[in-house]
């Protein structure tokens, strides 16, 4: 995941989360604007799958579990 710490809908994403977030890789584009800015990132948060997928905006759970092959407990 790809977002900021100003941005309320990534500070929603992390909560949804809760201790799970952890083991999302996320990128700070407040800190690493550079990375941001080859990726493409111009909102947030953004996801970046595996297989190249975008997913930009929120998202729910079940949607993230169903595309990465996580499971939800």
């Amino acid at each position: 995941m790809y977002g900021t710490e100003w941005c309320p809908n990534c500070q929603a994403q992390k909560r949804a989360f809760g201790k799970s977030f952890r083991f999302v890789a996320y990128q700070n584009c407040d800190a690493n604007p550079q990375l941001c800015e080859v990726r493409g990132i111009d909102g947030y948060p953004t996801w970046i799958l595996k297989d190249g997928t975008v997913l930009r905006g929120y998202q729910e759970l079940t949607l993230l579990a169903e595309r990465t092959g996580c499971t939800l407990d």
